[in-house]
């Protein structure tokens, strides 16, 4: 679970022996699609579309839900669906168990209704949506460089390293 950020990376590997991936896994393959299915985790939008495996075949956390997607639809607008608002706000419907141990059923997943536009449509919105989501993590990580540099420049302004003539 760790290894998944809610803004759609994997972010680690772990090799495990054949006798200790025989249970307590979610297997998955390149182009599916894993979705969280506690809470709070798939309110954050914890999940991702997997891409470039080692050897193309994965195991995870009991705690993702896999969907493969089918021939009418693409594996990028399906993960394009599952990180929007829209879907997320409906799982919470569809989630058993107590507070704080909720999950997101399976039953979610199997009955969610998608009205969807020809294959080459579909490539076109996703292409427009992955160059709208890159432009959003290149301007956080900007962001976060930015404030980095700041508390080191508080720091050398606040202790007289570096003066500021007015």
């Amino acid at each position: 679970m760790e290894d998944v950020t809610e803004d759609g990376r994997i972010v680690g590997f772990r090799s495990i022996s054949g006798h200790s991936a025989s249970g307590g896994y979610t297997a998955f393959r390149n182009d599916d699609i894993l979705v969280a299915k506690i809470t709070p985790c798939f309110e954050n939008g914890k999940g991702c579309l997997v891409k470039d495996l080692p050897g193309a075949n994965g195991l995870g956390s009991t705690e993702f839900h896999t969907i493969r997607a089918g021939p009418a639809i693409t594996p990028e607008i399906v993960y394009q669906i599952s990180q929007s608002r829209v879907f997320r706000d409906r799982g919470k419907a569809y989630m058993t168990g107590s507070a704080g141990k909720k999950r997101v059923a399976s039953e979610f997943l199997a009955s969610y209704f998608l009205s969807l536009p020809d294959i080459p449509e579909q490539r076109a919105i996703a292409a427009v949506l992955k160059t709208a989501d890159e432009e959003i993590k290149s301007l956080e990580a900007k962001c976060a460089a930015l404030e980095r540099q700041k508390k080191g420049l508080m720091q050398k302004l606040l202790t007289g390293e570096v003066r500021v003539r007015a």
